[in-house]
């Protein structure tokens, strides 16, 4: 038996995976520091990254702790795999914003966590999570 794909399919299994990342390049501080190393170690491994959710083409959307509705509508409009990226939990007057990071941790197809420390931060206080977890360590762990 054979088998052939078509023109197009091999043209995508060719083409490098898109990843938008909003707010790329407009964040600072620990959280940016490891998603610019990220987007950085998977650029050398062809997957091309843009923080404009205007260019229209999203293979993977990465996504931090709190991340807005519009590009989480932009991603789920179009049926894109959400990747959450989490260091931990919020405390003393930035609790409030916890309550955000369960909502995209409820959304989000895959979650990516800073330390180890971090998921089971996030599993004691969310719940362990039902879809793909995976840990990069940041160096702390």
């Amino acid at each position: 038996m054979s088998f052939s794909l078509r023109s197009e399919d091999r043209m995508l299994m060719r083409s490098p995976m898109r990843l938008y990342v909003p707010g790329l390049g407009k964040q600072r501080g620990g959280p940016a520091s490891f998603l610019r190393y990220l987007v950085s170690a998977l650029a050398r491994r062809g997957v091309r990254a843009s923080g404009s959710r205007f260019l229209g083409w999203t293979d993977v959307g990465l996504v931090n702790a709190i991340c807005d509705d519009r590009a989480l509508g932009f991603l789920r409009r179009r049926d894109v795999p959400i990747v959450q990226r989490l260091d931990g939990i919020h405390f003393g007057h930035l609790a409030y914003l916890n309550e955000r990071t369960r909502e995209v941790y409820e959304l989000a197809d895959t979650v990516i966590f800073q330390s180890q420390f971090s998921q089971a931060l996030i599993r004691a206080h969310f719940g362990a999570a039902t879809r793909t977890r995976i840990v990069l360590n940041n160096g702390c762990s």
